[in-house]
């Protein structure tokens, strides 16, 4: 594994040209404010203020709890507000955000210290007091994301778009935008802060699930921006105002928010178009052990998608996996049983090193009891989507039959199709019928004079094209 993440540093994670002061940053236990009576691990950033650039942070010696050695981590990904980065051995991996309310208020830290050989997530954000605490999840505990269920009735099933087959990369160049709704629920927002299920929703509960979403926004434009996909997304958040109080079902709450007439957030859709969001998430609190659930690409109808927030976190990478869905990509070969290539021809799948160093984002956990023969039980995914890779000691991110990255340029400009905000375009007027022409005389008899009479005109020659409307989700 050393030599990938030695190529992730030298090719993939380029960093700028730019001139910066060299400097490092310490990130370590509160224990001043440790409460035993409250069970929460604080955590002290208050020198990642609202001024604080992660850019100039070449080093970060974080120690996150008193049990935990300290980690010195470089920077691999030199942003403002973003920092992500490991250790030398690459045992650690660590992700983080500093995020500053809309009323500029809150200024939040959020990420995760990701423990790859204890299979440990150390994850940081803020509790419902506005305190920075430490979350402890284990590898071994984390749902997955769900398969997508059934449409919801009324929906259209038509063969989806070659386009989710295609081993071309089409137009990786190319930049594109894609529209982002994020609505969540009451329930959510008390979950994510660490507060019971119908707390009292406040301005610095709503501050810390946006500091949340804008986290893995950034995220998920980091995993686009390694797999050179060239998509970045213009995100509107909000909380859910319809008053949906669920049962914590992610594949019910998808069938709800896709449908706009069973009396559950009906008001997405209008939303959606308001802002002219092309894809729409909903996060709730889970109670049925998954990640998540999305519908496979396939146009407007198939742009929604759910999270938990137990999955909630950067590094997980369930917040890009469902997008993924949405794009058209699918798990990988193995946990679908379609290692055979001749058979199953589609190449939009995920991929799973063979030897379990690493999956992508859109793969399942290693199994060695799956067709693609992994030889270890559990891999830790990076932030990339399978793909031909652009080195050639890389190809091993999946290829040309595992190859998501050229699935998403393929359909991209049509996602970024889906919602246009403002009026509906005029309709387009009929054509003027364009007059007779004059059949000239099989013969040279006489023939009374025409009003003009123009030469014989040819008939014209061409092909007719139909236009289809492609929709499809993924079973």
């Amino acid at each position: 594994m050393t030599a990938f993440w030695n190529r992730v540093r030298a090719l993939l994670f380029i960093l700028p040209g730019l001139l910066h002061v060299s400097q490092s940053y310490h990130i370590q236990p509160d224990l001043e404010a440790e409460n035993p009576s409250d069970g929460f691990k604080y955590i002290d950033v208050t020198g990642l203020g609202t001024n604080f650039e992660f850019y100039g942070l070449d080093q970060l010696e974080i120690k996150v709890l008193s049990s935990t050695p300290v980690w010195t981590v470089t920077n691999m990904h030199m942003s403002e507000k973003f920092f992500y980065g490991s250790t030398d051995d690459e045992s650690i991996l660590v992700s983080l955000s500093r995020h500053v309310s809309d009323d500029g208020l809150h200024n939040i830290v959020t990420g995760t210290a990701h423990d790859t050989i204890n299979g440990i997530y150390y994850i940081i954000k803020r509790n419902g007091a506005g305190k920075q605490i430490v979350v402890v999840k284990y590898v071994e505990d984390m749902n997955r994301e769900g398969d997508p269920p059934e449409p919801p009735k009324g929906h259209s099933t038509i063969t989806v778009s070659n386009a989710t087959t295609s081993t071309s990369n089409v137009s990786p160049e190319t930049a594109t935008t894609i529209d982002l709704l994020v609505v969540w629920t009451e329930k959510a927002e008390c979950h994510y802060s660490n507060l019971t299920t119908g707390c009292t929703v406040t301005s610095t509960t709503q501050a810390n699930i946006e500091a949340g979403i804008d986290a893995l926004k950034t995220e998920a434009e980091t995993v686009h921006s390694n797999s050179d996909t060239q998509i970045t997304f213009n995100l509107v958040r909000q909380r859910d105002v319809s008053g949906y109080v669920g049962n914590g079902n992610m594949s019910l709450l998808l069938l709800r928010i896709a449908d706009d007439s069973d009396s559950y957030m009906d008001d997405l859709n209008t939303i959606a178009d308001t802002y002219g969001s092309d894809l729409i998430m909903a996060v709730d609190e889970d109670s049925d052990s998954t990640c998540g659930y999305a519908f496979f690409f396939g146009g407007p109808s198939a742009s929604f998608s759910t999270m938990s927030t137990n999955c909630f976190f950067a590094m997980a990478y369930s917040f890009t996996h469902e997008l993924g869905h949405n794009m058209g990509c699918d798990h990988d070969r193995g946990s679908n049983n379609q290692c055979d290539e001749k058979v199953h021809k589609a190449t939009n799948y995920g991929y799973r090193q063979p030897s379990g160093l690493w999956r992508t984002v859109m793969a399942y956990n290693c199994r060695t009891d799956q067709c693609d023969k992994g030889t270890v039980t559990g891999c830790p995914r990076i932030p990339y989507f399978s793909g031909i890779a652009d080195y050639t000691d890389m190809n091993s991110l999946g290829g040309a039959n595992n190859n998501c990255r050229g699935t998403i340029n393929a359909n991209k400009a049509a996602i970024a199709a889906y919602r246009h905000i403002g009026p509906s375009p005029a309709p387009t007027p009929a054509p003027t019928p364009a007059p007779a022409v004059p059949t000239p005389a099989p013969t040279p008899a006489p023939t009374p004079a025409p009003i003009f009479t123009p030469a014989p005109t040819p008939r014209p020659t061409g092909c007719a094209w139909e236009v289809l409307s492609l929709f499809g989700f993924r079973h």
